[in-house]
């Protein structure tokens, strides 16, 4: 927007990219105010930041899984090792910031107003709920690796607090990487619950946030405008949506949408057919009447 009396704030490159995070239209925010601006901003740092855990929880999952063999076969493989480890975080971190941005893109925006229906919100409660599943995955192995960091530091005094049976159980445990991590997510649910509890409530709170956020977003030049350009869009492709049209079974009320340009091909492909039908059934006539002055 660029005109007398206002002109659109540039947009810096960082807020270009959290622009993408969240699939905001760039065009259309680059000419709206600033107010939209830093709204989508925002979101789109709330699913990056998703993506930051998940990479770090992917990173040393990886990590602390793979790194017993590794070690006692070679410590020359540790650079290896750790870029394996980089990767397989990144290419988590991926899956995890497509998924919370398909989930972002997919929910419907509300009805321009702060509150949000119940209607709503059920509706989005699968989505939540696929959101909170995900935020634990990335929960855990981040969890673990706090308390690694811990136990580095606080390690001496707690292993003077163990028992030798306790020693024992954890020297056999960690004979295998499966079952050394494994024990580790063992005691967080067994010792370090609340702990556990914590993070994973505040992954799952970044995650849910920019779902919930959508639903309370009023409407601004930025909607106003996507809105114009869907409209003007179905309008070149022939599109026509008329709005609660009719009931369904359940009572609700729904749209109908019409396509033009198939039911124009239709009825021009019914006529087609009805033209030859009529040229069909005319040779056919034609044929027995002179057939029949032939025998007469």
């Amino acid at each position: 927007m660029n005109n007398t009396y206002y002109t659109s704030p540039k947009p810096t490159w960082l807020m270009r990219q959290m622009w993408k995070a969240c699939g905001a239209d760039r065009e259309l925010l680059s000419r709206s105010t600033y107010s939209d601006q830093a709204k989508y901003f925002c979101i789109g740092g709330l699913i990056f930041s998703t993506a930051v855990f998940a990479f770090l929880s992917g990173t040393y999952g990886f990590y602390s899984i793979f790194k017993i063999d590794i070690d006692a076969e070679n410590s020359n493989l540790k650079i290896l090792y750790i870029s394996l480890s980089i990767i397989f975080g990144f290419l988590w971190s991926w899956f995890i910031f497509n998924i919370n941005k398909f989930i972002y893109l997919s929910t419907s925006r509300g009805d321009g107003s702060e509150a949000i229906s119940f209607t709503e919100f059920f509706h989005s409660i699968p989505k939540m709920i696929l959101s909170i599943v995900f935020s634990l995955s990335v929960s855990i192995p981040t969890t673990v690796g706090l308390v690694d960091s811990e136990d580095t530091f606080l390690g001496k005094r707690e292993k003077k607090e163990m028992t030798s049976e306790d020693l024992a159980k954890s020297e056999v445990a960690l004979s295998n990487k499966v079952v050394a991590f494994s024990t580790k997510v063992q005691y967080l649910f067994n010792e370090r619950f609340n702990f556990l509890l914590s993070i994973c409530l505040f992954i799952s709170v970044i995650s849910i946030t920019p779902l919930l956020l959508k639903l309370m977003l009023t409407k601004g030049p930025y909607e106003y405008m996507e809105e114009n350009i869907e409209n003007l869009s179905k309008a070149d492709l022939g599109i026509e949506v008329i709005y609660n049209y009719y009931e369904d079974e359940k009572g609700k009320r729904q749209s109908k949408f019409i396509n033009h340009p198939v039911e124009f091909r239709k009825q021009e492909r019914k006529k087609l057919m009805d033209a030859q039908a009529r040229i069909n059934d005319k040779i056919i006539k034609d044929y027995l009447k002179h057939n029949k002055s032939d025998h007469a």
